[in-house]
């Protein structure tokens, strides 16, 4: 597949003339409903990835057929997915909701055939988003209700990734790579927050990790970003306010 936009409604929709003119991508083959979350596969544009509510599809020759990976997930809402940029066929997905407090993540290394729960000790609160991070040891960043979480394969489990930043709500996160900063978006009743934070070697982050110290990394915390967006609610509407620099 060559370049292009892809916009998830109830079907997916492809632009290859920067928004000029879009074809369905998905033809109906991908249920009812609204999408949640749409990935594409870095390292094979062929291969989508798009979730419904507890189904996750995926196609592997560009939109022509898809296929239900989550037959054998729980019957959860995903609320996110990664997957490798390496690696079409590895992915991890997130779930929300308080009501399934041993299924939070899990793992496929093939393409969605199997799955693995790599849960451990993680509370029981939503997981609202999940991020790889490439070129490490398989690092994640795991968004949930109160706080970030973080895992590697140097680890045996999750460790709270969050000094400096309020007990929030953490939703869509990014790394930008340039700068090794991992930005985390957060909201708690009428105000959103861009929060960030360099993220470390690994072998730094492991040694803080092994003292059990609650850090991101040496001397490093998450602090605001340089503008902070608030949103108002008026009954049923939203409104954007200012952007206040800090």
């Amino acid at each position: 597949m060559n370049a292009a936009l892809l916009v998830a409604d109830v079907d997916i929709w492809r632009s290859t003339d920067n928004g000029g003119t879009f074809t369905n991508f998905s033809n109906g083959n991908i249920g009812l409903g609204q999408c949640s979350f749409i990935a594409l596969a870095p390292s094979n544009h062929n291969v989508v990835y798009v979730s419904k509510g507890t189904i996750l599809y995926r196609t592997t020759d560009s939109g022509a057929t898809w296929s239900d990976i989550s037959t054998t997930l729980p019957n959860n809402e995903i609320s996110s997915f990664t997957v490798d940029p390496a690696n079409q066929n590895r992915v991890w997905v997130c779930m929300g909701g308080f009501n399934n407090a041993i299924n939070k993540v899990f793992f496929s290394p093939d393409g969605g055939n199997t799955w693995q729960n790599i849960t451990g000790n993680l509370p029981n609160i939503p997981a609202n988003s999940i991020i790889y991070e490439s070129g490490s040891a398989d690092g994640l960043y795991l968004g949930m209700d109160v706080g970030v979480y973080y895992r590697d394969n140097n680890l045996g489990d999750w460790l709270l990734f969050s000094n400096g930043l309020p007990n929030v709500i953490v939703g869509k996160m990014e790394i930008n790579y340039n700068s090794r900063r991992l930005y985390a978006g957060t909201y708690s009743r009428c105000f959103g927050f861009v929060f960030c934070v360099r993220i470390c070697g690994l072998l730094l982050r492991s040694e803080y990790m092994e003292t059990g110290l609650k850090r991101s990394c040496a001397g490093g915390e998450f602090v605001p970003d340089i503008f902070q967006i608030i949103f108002i609610y008026y009954g049923n509407q939203i409104t954007r306010g200012k952007q206040h620099h800090i």
